[in-house]
């Protein structure tokens, strides 16, 4: 059989399973085989194919109708391929070649593992390489020429001439798959480079420098803002006190350069000022407040999301000199006209909260209104959201409500159209759905691209990573955002995986069991109920709720140690500590203070608390039954048998008649009423139907009969007058139905009593386990109490220990001197003035609160932030970050990150980690900028690690092979690891339905017996690594190592199928330069920013003198080194390929870095398995010199395709020396544009859109932009000829302010 070139991963793999579970191939044996000759045609119509001989590779003439035949020199016997044979390619079968011999097999589509009749291996084909392979296929008919069906059996349609079959197979031979691997290389981009670059104002000159370094992403870096043409009023003034700084004032030239302007709709135009914490946004505003009352515009709203930064912004108007400028809160004010003469606020800053937002008296007068009619209709003041992440979700995902503080947001800019709005937030866009709110910045609505924001939405998720990146950019080039941080050089991060100590350890084994078998209890106390059964639904959610928050509480738990020993550790080495938590458990402690009194033992265990109330609350109990007496029973009986008749004569009913007179229908009722109430009042005895006056009659109670004293038998001797009298029927009929009762009764009140006990017990043994107490309050305890440790969060109480030291007593956090709203102020004061040396903060003192080293305080000791809980987004990272890294600081912070070694905990490290990608990618311009990017490891809550999971699941319940195997141990097999797997997940609710047989050893389980999963659980990260919190931590981690090895291999595999999202691709070479002028090609009509085609020079290649020097630098004293030149073991147009491998030092698991000479290093690296199977290493350094040198001056002019490549000379697949085009500047107005252009190239590769970035290398410009292949270019160009003299934005109108000449 003829043998196919190996590509980048073989379809058919070596099977491991038995040869009896093999398929078969068919007629594929060599029946008769003729001996060829070497290189001579014997005959007509015969064809030329290579030998499949291993080492040999010699031409062999096939006469026609010879299917096997016999190498002459290496003896091998083989056959012709069927896309020779005269019957052409069975379309019902696909030709895969043999992942050992490489031999052309036709296997049937539903075939997966069979024997290759060649070399006798078994195979196994794997249905994802093979849709690669496929691909693979096409693109290398597409390359030279083919029509993309040429091993489907369309393309063969005339197979009997073995010329024109063996030139298209010939062609195929002579593909170079070293170029797919470095066009693949290509694809992927270079290695992130230095994120950050020193930021000072490009086109402004006012100002004082910053007191700290300040630095920009070196994306907006690439990006200048449009010219400035506001005159600053203030600027005098501000330059001789210099209160702000130069950057500062910048942002208050663009701001109120951009409030010039108006949008398509009238309203207008916004400014976002997205700089990090820290910068000195809250002074910046002030200078904006004091520009805009130097112009006249005395009233102003400034928004924030905590009453006590008022005296922040009182502080910051202070300083710029705008003491003049009264500062009014809202929340302080009554519901009701601001500028009467009740009120009296005419004029000043008016601070209120998001909450006093949307807040509304009882009356209900709104606040919202309340500020809309103080405005008034025409106001034309300032508008600022400080803070303004608080106003995300205004679109929410899907299933999901707005919040009402959104709608208010939006609604209040909606009714002030004139209004100067200033979006203000280090995390205001963390996602692009959280900028729903951001209606004035102009890049949704009338005439834009996208006619609402949703529309926005969409086409930046379709665009990935790189399309939200260009976004800060545009924003930037045209005049709204302006984004910059404080320098993180100076500070330390360090994620410090803390493992579990051995009390720990046993302490989250036991609660393992025990929620196991709380689960299991609560199951059967449901089935107990029977009919009258809770809602399962509301149980079963609650059940789980609690069981995250309580690992979550204990995964906390095991870090105070850790935290309490590095607080210690920091306050010995004279610097002082910041303890970053998100939940104070303040409502366990008041359960608990509630229940037992304000005096106790021990601290509160807020997992004990939160196990008791769950379970007092929701264990399901049947109905408590009420005791009812013998009266009452009779009485239910007696209602049921009310209109049964008595027995003797009928009594008479009226009855309407029908008649057509009137008259008669009157007179006939009348009758009938008359004879009804004659009846009624006449009693007849039941027995003897006679009426007798003179003898006594009796009534049952409850069938009503009627009888004689002597009729009845026996005889009545006494007339019972008001007691309750039975027949001797009923009588033996009411004893039955009491006794009945009285058991039913008894048999509810035991069932209800056994269910309380069995709850009771629940309970006691939740006392009895060993769990931790409130983090909280334990690290206080263990730093000194609350004399040494300043609290700043929400709770309104805490636990201190007594003063003789027994017990613990609850007591308010707050004074007779200090009032409980300024109680967080004044423990910021004492940490800041240095008379207590720790500090721990919440959620609730996050945002807004300076603890840094700053300058002017007294305590200017280094701060050392410890994060002992993981925040749940990024928007609350960055905050408690900037809590301590501000400006004016002494000394920059260092940052200690715990994390348990749990792999379930990594659930809270996976969300911040996706928030921070986005959060750099949109508020920063890079994705790799957020402040918390050492967290990208743990990123699993995405497409690939929804994927992965679904494959783990798969593999667990053994539907599908595993990409890789999962992690035995101790001479475990991977079924029993599945077995385990299985078990584990069942305890925490993943799979359902499964059978318990299943679970023994040794069990031959079904498909049906294992369970099943949910479609909704089947792709849920966050919940699997939620559920895996409460597995004992060494299974848990386990299966989370197999989760994150299918994770890693998704990933791997999709950089590898250029399908991979990396963002900014960062373009690495030895040269670039402009090779002509940038051109503009179009021009934003309102800020006049240029999208501009950079066309430059690039030299990616390496020279053999650097080559070997860094083979030299990598050099090991043992000759068993694997570093050195190799060249590849197939050839392509008579020659090889060259190479340069240095082994990665690291991981246990050998990689190397890939050098070529065309190309220099490549992006990714190389297995030694995938390294040997396709190069070989040069014995000789003169033989690899002669093959680099080879390599790199043929690179300089032609691809790596040579000169048969259908592109032509604009390919630059593995070409050292090419042209690159970049569009840069502005780009999200033509982006549209350009994404059709690009769609109707002919090569995959080129009609993909790349963000890249580059420097050059003669005069060090930055450039970021969508890189536009060489074919697609004058496509481009021409398409963007359509959109050159239309307005890019909705910003149309001319401008309001004309600036002197």
């Amino acid at each position: 059989m003829l043998v196919m070139r190996e590509w980048n991963s073989s379809v058919i793999e070596r099977s491991g399973r038995e040869a009896g579970k093999s398929g078969n191939l068919g007629n594929q044996g060599f029946t008769e085989t003729v001996d060829m000759t070497q290189g001579e045609d014997i005959g007509a119509g015969a064809c030329q194919v290579q030998c499949a001989g291993p080492g040999c590779r010699c031409i062999l003439s096939v006469p026609r109708g010879v299917l096997n035949f016999q190498c002459p020199q290496c003896k091998l016997p083989q056959a012709l391929p069927p896309l020779l044979h005269p019957r052409g390619v069975d379309s019902s079968k696909l030709q895969l070649p043999c992942a050992n011999c490489r031999c052309i097999l036709n296997v049937p589509p539903s075939l997966r593992r069979f024997v290759c009749p060649q070399c006798r291996v078994e195979l196994a084909v794997d249905p994802q390489k093979l849709a690669a392979y496929r691909s693979s296929l096409a693109h290398l008919n597409l390359l030279s020429g083919q029509t993309p069906g040429l091993l489907d059996g369309t393309a063969v349609g005339d197979a009997l001439d073995p010329a024109s079959a063996w030139s298209r197979l010939h062609v195929k031979e002579e593909v170079n798959e070293v170029a797919l691997e470095v066009e693949q290389e290509e694809d992927e981009g270079g290695t992130a480079g230095e994120t950050f670059t020193d930021y000072r104002p490009s086109k402004l000159s006012i100002g004082p420098l910053h007191p700290d370094p300040i630095v920009e992403t070196s994306s907006l870096s690439a990006v200048q803002p449009p010219e400035p043409i506001y005159a600053l009023k203030i600027a005098p003034e501000i330059e001789q006190s210099g209160t702000l700084s130069c950057l500062q004032l910048e942002t208050i030239v663009y701001a109120s350069q951009r409030h010039m302007y108006r949008l398509a709709d009238q309203s207008r135009a916004g400014f976002f000022l997205g700089d990090g914490a820290g910068v000195g946004k809250g002074r910046t505003i002030a200078g904006l407040v004091w520009e805009n009352w130097q112009q006249g515009r005395r009233k102003a709203l400034w928004l924030s999301v905590g009453s006590d930064l008022k005296f922040d912004a009182r502080r910051d108007l202070d300083d710029v000199g705008a003491a003049c400028v009264e500062v009014h809160a809202l929340n302080k004010l009554p519901y009701g006209k601001l500028d009467s003469k009740q009120i009296g606020v005419r004029e000043g800053v008016l601070f209120l909260t998001y909450s006093s937002l949307i807040a509304s008296s009882e009356k209900g007068k709104s606040r919202l209104q309340q500020l809309v009619t103080w405005c008034g209709s025409n106001f034309e003041g300032l508008l600022v959201f400080d803070e303004c992440h608080k106003a995300k979700n205004l679109i929410p995902e899907a299933g999901g409500q707005a919040t009402r503080t959104g709608e208010a947001v939006l609604e209040l800019q909606t009714r002030l159209p004139d209004a100067r709005v200033v979006y203000c937030s280090a995390t205001g866009a963390s996602e692009p759905r959280n900028m729903g709110y951001m209606a004035r910045l102009g890049l949704w609505g009338p005439g834009t691209d996208f006619s609402h924001f949703q529309a926005f939405l969409v086409a930046l998720e379709k665009r990935g990573v790189g399309a939200l990146e260009l976004v800060a950019m545009d924003m930037k080039a045209r005049g709204m955002y302006l984004c910059r941080t404080l320098s993180f050089k100076s500070a330390e991060f360090a994620i410090d995986e803390v493992p579990l100590e051995p009390n720990m350890k046993k302490m989250y084994f036991t609660a393992t069991q025990f929620w196991n078998e709380l689960r299991t209890e609560l199951m059967v106390a449901l089935e107990a109920v029977q009919d009258r059964r809770p809602n399962q639904t509301q149980l079963w959610r609650l059940y789980w709720a609690n069981h995250q928050r309580f690992f979550r509480h204990i995964c906390m738990s095991a870090k105070v140690p850790a935290a309490v020993r590095l607080a210690k550790q920091a306050l010995s080495e004279g610097k002082c500590v910041v303890i970053g938590l998100q939940s104070t458990g303040e409502a366990r402690t008041e359960e608990a203070v509630n229940r037992y009194g304000v005096e106790l033992d021990d601290f509160v265990s807020g997992p004990r608390e939160l196990l008791l109330k769950l379970v007092e609350d929701h264990y399901p109990l049947p109905p408590e039954p009420k005791t009812l007496q013998d009266d009452e029973i009779v009485k239910g009986e007696s209602r049921k048998r009310a209109n049964v008749p008595a027995r003797g004569r009928p009594r008479k009913t009226a009855a309407p008649v029908e008649s057509d007179e009137d008259g008669d229908q009157d007179d006939e009722t009348e009758s009938d009423q008359e004879s009804t109430e004659i009846d009624d009042d006449v009693k007849f005895c039941s027995v003897c139907s006679i009426e007798d006056a003179t003898e006594s009659l009796v009534e049952c109670t409850l069938c009503l009969r009627v009888a004689h004293t002597g009729c009845h038998a026996p005889p009545i001797t006494e007339v019972p007058v008001s007691k309750r009298w039975y027949c001797f029927d009923c009588s033996k009929e009411v004893n039955e139905i009491q006794q009945e009762r009285r058991m039913f009764i008894a048999d509810q009140f035991q069932r209800f009593e056994a269910a309380k006990e069995r709850r009771a017990k629940v309970m006691e043994v939740i006392r009895t386990l060993d769990l931790p107490n409130n983090p909280l309050d334990d690290i206080i305890d263990q730093l000194g109490g609350p004399d040494c440790v300043a609290e700043m969060t929400g709770r309104r109480g805490m636990l201190v220990r007594a003063a003789n030291g027994k017990g613990v007593i609850y007591q308010a956090r707050n004074t007779k001197d200090v009032t409980m709203e300024m109680i967080n102020m004044h423990e910021k004061q004492q940490f800041m003035d240095g008379k207590k040396l720790v500090a721990v903060i919440s959620e609730a003192a996050s945002a807004g609160v300076s603890l840094q080293a700053d300058r002017r305080a007294l305590n200017q000791k280094r701060r050392v932030h410890i994060t002992l809980e993981l925040p749940w987004s990024a928007d609350r990272a960055i905050q408690q970050f900037g809590r301590t890294h501000r400006s004016n600081q002494a000394s920059a912070p260092q940052y200690r990150l715990l994390i348990t070694n749990l792999g379930g905990e990594r659930r809270f490290a996976s969300i911040v980690a996706k928030r921070l990608e986005t959060l750099g990618a949109l508020t920063q311009g890079d994705r790799r900028a957020g402040a918390g990017q050492s967290l990208s490891a743990y990123n699993y809550d995405s497409g690939y690690g929804k994927k992965a999971l679904a494959t783990v699941y798969k593999s667990v319940l053994e539907q599908v092979e595993p990409p890789v195997p999962p992690p035995t141990k101790n001479g475990e097999t991977e079924k029993d690891f599945y077995l385990f797997a299985r078990a584990a997940l069942l305890c925490v609710g993943i799979i359902r339905d499964a059978q318990a047989g299943q679970f023994n050893p040794g069990s031959k389980a079904s498909s049906k017996s294992m369970g099943r999963i949910s479609e909704a659980d089947l792709h849920d990260v966050g919940r699997f690594l939620n559920r895996v919190l409460g597995l004992e931590p060494g299974f848990q981690n386990r299966l989370f190592e197999f989760f994150v090895s299918v994770f890693d291999d998704l990933i791997q595999g999709a950089r590898k199928d250029g399908q991979f999202d990396s963002g900014i691709l960062d373009i690495r070479a030895s040269s670039i330069e402009l090779q002509e002028e940038p051109k503009p090609v179009h021009r934003d009509p309102m800020s006049g920013a240029l999208t501009t085609l950079f066309v430059l020079k690039v030299d990616k290649g390496l020279t053999y003198e650097d080559a070997s020097q860094l083979l030299d630098q990598s050099s090991r004293e043992d000759d068993k080194s694997d570093n050195g030149f190799y060249q590849s073991k197939r050839e392509w147009q008579g020659r090889t390929h060259c190479l340069l491998a240095i082994e990665k030092s690291g991981p246990v698991s050998r990689s190397f870095r890939i050098f070529r000479p065309a190309s220099g290093e490549a992006a990714r690296e190389m297995s030694l398995t995938e390294l040997r199977t396709k190069y070989s290493k040069v014995p000789s350094l003169a033989q690899a010199k002669e093959g680099w040198l080879k390599d790199y001056m043929l690179s300089a002019d032609q691809c790596m395709h040579g000169t048969k490549c259908k592109v032509g000379s604009i390919c630059t697949v593995g070409r050292r020396l090419q042209q690159m085009n970049i569009l840069g500047g502005l780009i999200l107005p033509v982006w549209g544009a350009v994404e059709k252009a690009l769609s109707k190239q002919a090569r995959t590769s080129h009609r993909k859109l790349r963000v890249v970035r580059l420097e050059t290398t003669n005069d060090s410009k930055r450039i970021v932009g969508l890189h536009i292949p060489n074919p697609a270019v004058s496509t481009v160009l021409s398409g963007l000829n359509g959109t050159q003299n239309k307005p890019a934005t909705s910003e149309v109108l001319a401008l309001e302010y004309h600036p002197p000449s």
